[in-house]
């Protein structure tokens, strides 16, 4: 009953970029171009002492709206989305579980979810599945605990995964695999969401620089490159410290020169 292994997808999205110059005060110069895609950003930027803040207005497009979709255990038919509008990030959300016999004629009935199969007789076991599919190819889903942090195939008590994906212009098909499907009952539920848009702030301290952002950015992180006419972008290895809901990395000031920040979505 297994379906094919999980397979991560990685997909580029260009992110926000901010260079900051040395001296007591900060200076930032706009990058308004959203990467290849050729989405534009407006940036107001406002140059004081005490707080540089970048408000980024990302324009993608007015239909890229919020889907649910129901997903039948009981039949092997794909359930297709609307098209994903291209280049804009989306969170694919899983929930819910359905019933099936582990092997046609024996009467253990158990549970399923987006990733896990799991027992309810006393002896509970999770074991990694991949049941939902996308595109007929199994997915890294992320689970939650506690319904806020997810993380790459963790089992979810609460049956809640997310996927994150950059649209691309195409419909996208689910199917839950698992055949047979005659002993089978109950569905998933789906709900495809694009992900907003975080801004990256900078905030001089001292002769440092903190940049911060949304914790809640799941999917984004920070990366710098020198020269805005290279694409070698990478990222910057300081862990963030989470504090009130904010993502914060220091900057030291022996390397505050010339560079350029973004937050990138994979």
């Amino acid at each position: 009953r297994r379906s094919q292994p999980p397979l991560a997808l990685s997909v580029p999205l260009s992110r926000f970029a901010s260079p900051v110059g040395g001296g007591s005060a900060f200076y930032v110069r706009p990058l308004d171009v959203f990467d290849h895609n050729h989405h534009h950003r407006n940036m107001n930027i406002t140059n004081k002492k005490t707080v540089v803040t970048l408000v980024l207005t990302v324009i993608l497009c007015s239909c890229a709206l919020a889907e649910t979709l129901t997903v039948d255990s009981t039949a092997a038919t794909p359930v297709w989305s609307s098209p994903l509008v291209s280049g804009t990030p989306y969170c694919i959300q899983a929930s819910g579980w359905f019933y099936f016999a582990y092997w046609p004629g024996i009467p253990d009935v158990r549970e399923g979810d987006a990733n896990f199969f799991f027992l309810d007789n006393g002896n509970p076991v999770q074991t990694l599945v991949g049941f939902l599919c996308i595109d007929s190819q199994a997915v890294s889903w992320f689970g939650t605990m506690d319904g806020v942090t997810f993380s790459t195939n963790t089992y979810s008590s609460t049956h809640i995964y997310n996927y994150y994906c950059i649209g691309d212009g195409s419909e996208h098909s689910f199917v839950i695999s698992d055949s047979p499907y005659y002993d089978n009952a109950g569905s998933l539920n789906i709900s495809i969401s694009p992900v907003p848009i975080p801004a990256l702030t900078i905030t001089p301290s001292g002769t440092n620089c903190l940049l911060s952002w949304p914790s809640t950015a799941i999917g984004f992180n920070l990366y710098q490159n020198a020269d805005l006419l290279s694409t070698n972008w990478l990222l910057v290895t300081n862990q963030p410290i989470v504090a009130g809901g904010t993502n914060t990395i220091l900057i030291s000031g022996a390397s505050i020169g010339k560079m350029f920040y973004r937050l990138e979505f994979r």
